[in-house]
């Protein structure tokens, strides 16, 4: 794998263009409540947070459902608070945060992908397309996916919140 995203050039850039914007806990716990509730979890699913932000999402999977969770960011800073958050939960076994950029990760080993974009980050969503699996549940939050719409042989919309919105999608 190359290590292009540790130039800081490069880090600046992709934060600015897809800034940290943390998902709202009560959006996650009803996600994830939705997806228990469609028996999409059990403790054999890998889920990956792209652009992991603070780790809420890979923390609340392990530490909630069991769930093997990664989280991909390029911030250092959020990435080794939330390593460290993990280590006080004892969660090491089941989560981590890495350092890495989706655009260069394999992602067909996962069965749950989170993942926040700006509409105008949504002609990269293709490398995200290619690697995962059918069956893999892509989960992202305030925008849809519609363009990809014909990729997906499922998909549902949540309203968590009064002004935000989740939707879950299956890969076909």
């Amino acid at each position: 794998m190359s290590e292009y995203f540790q130039n800081s050039y490069w880090k600046r850039t992709a934060q600015q263009e897809l800034p940290y914007l943390p998902t709202p806990m009560d959006a996650i716990t009803f996600t994830f409540d939705y997806l228990d509730d469609l028996k999409i979890l059990n403790p054999n699913i890998r889920l990956i947070d792209l652009g992991a932000g603070d780790g809420r999402i890979i923390l609340y999977a392990a530490e909630k459902y069991r769930l093997h969770a990664l989280g991909l960011e390029v911030n250092i800073e959020l990435i080794e608070s939330t390593n460290e958050k993990i280590i006080q939960k004892k969660l090491d076994s089941l989560c981590e945060m890495r350092e890495g950029d989706f655009y260069d990760f394999n992602l067909s080993s996962y069965d749950i992908i989170f993942c926040f974009l700006l509409p105008t980050n949504h002609v990269y969503f293709k490398h995200v397309l290619k690697t995962i699996k059918s069956g893999a549940h892509i989960i992202t939050s305030k925008w849809s996916l519609d363009t990809y719409k014909k990729e997906f042989k499922k998909s549902y919309i949540l309203h968590p919140l009064k002004d935000y919105t989740m939707f879950v999608y299956e890969k076909g």
